[in-house]
């Protein structure tokens, strides 16, 4: 057996930053992301006055809560609401795809919707996707100062930092969902991909990890509730990647649920809404060094489309910092 102890549960659930075991002050962070960008951003917003130009992130790789905030605010959002807070994930693509084009200011044209209004868009004929992840603080429509909207889309669609749509005009969506492109002409957000659920995915909020560290997931996508989940999950200890992946080692574990959560019932906790699935946790304790993953499953379908399971993107659990 490649784990070298149980999995516990986690003590608290996040709070204003990824739940981080404590370090020496002087210890460098690892980088949070497989991909992520120099720490700084130049970022406005058309739909508001707010803007952000500087460091979010140190130099030693600490995040700052109040360029967090800032930056929030200029996505459309508060960094206080857990459920609709902005991901590290994206605001690190950002800065990865201004800093590798050497771009200028980012303007944002569309980001953060409430689900109340992502819905009011589509019943207007809007191109706006069911499962949008703009409603999870993961994409926004966008153009960089001095980067073509074209160059913009191909260079998110070579590096696979998610979602890339393409309208040939100077706006770009970007998400951090699964790796995927379309154009004006291609998009099928009318076609009913993501209806029941079809689509669903758990979101670890980091890529890597120190032992002992608590993560954070999210399950997004959803188009239909009550979603029921399986209170016992299963961890995944990996090798390879895509359709080569090998499951070296298994483990049951039970996360804890988000705060607030409805009873379980029968090892079946559902869920109805985007907010009540925005706050798991898992304390990665005694784990050897490697790649691991999040198997989730479903339990009281009621829609045939939709998987009685979905796993994770990989994350990394690191080895000890040495001394």
């Amino acid at each position: 057996m490649l784990l070298r102890s149980p999995l516990v549960l986690a003590a608290l659930l996040c709070g204003a930053l990824p739940c981080l075991a404590a370090h020496p002050a002087h210890a460098r962070e690892p980088r949070r992301f497989f991909l992520s960008g120099d720490g700084t951003l130049s970022i406005r917003s058309t739909k508001n006055r707010f803007r952000f130009n500087g460091r979010f992130r140190t130099r030693d790789g600490r995040y700052l809560p109040a360029a967090l905030r800032r930056i929030n605010r200029v996505i459309g959002t508060r960094y206080s609401d857990r459920a609709a807070r902005v991901s590290l994930r994206f605001i690190e693509v950002l800065s990865f795809l201004r800093a590798t084009l050497h771009g200028g200011v980012i303007t944002v044209s569309s980001g953060y919707r409430s689900p109340r209004y992502n819905r009011s868009l589509r019943a207007k004929g809007r191109t706006v996707a069911k499962a949008s992840l703009h409603q999870y603080g993961m994409a926004a429509d966008l153009h960089i100062a001095r980067v073509a909207p074209k160059l913009l889309w191909q260079t998110a669609k070579k590096h696979r930092v998610g979602g890339a749509g393409y309208y040939k005009s100077r706006w770009v969506h970007i998400d951090v969902g699964p790796p995927r492109s379309w154009t004006q002409g291609t998009a099928n957000v009318r076609k009913g991909v993501s209806d029941d659920n079809k689509r669903l995915i758990v979101v670890p909020e980091l890529d890597r990890y120190r032992s002992g560290e608590t993560m954070s997931l999210r399950l997004a996508r959803m188009t239909a509730y009550p979603l029921g989940v399986r209170q016992r999950w299963i961890l995944e200890k990996i090798e390879g990647a895509d359709a080569a992946v090998k499951v070296l080692a298994s483990r049951a574990v039970t996360p804890r649920r988000p705060r607030g959560a409805p009873r379980s019932r029968g090892g079946c906790t559902r869920y109805r809404s985007i907010a009540a699935l925005s706050g798991f946790s898992l304390r990665l304790s005694g784990l050897a060094p490697g790649r691991y993953r999040v198997r989730v499953g479903f339990c009281a379908i009621k829609w045939p489309a939709m998987p009685k399971e979905i796993v994770s993107r990989p994350f990394e659990v690191l080895a000890p910092p040495k001394r």
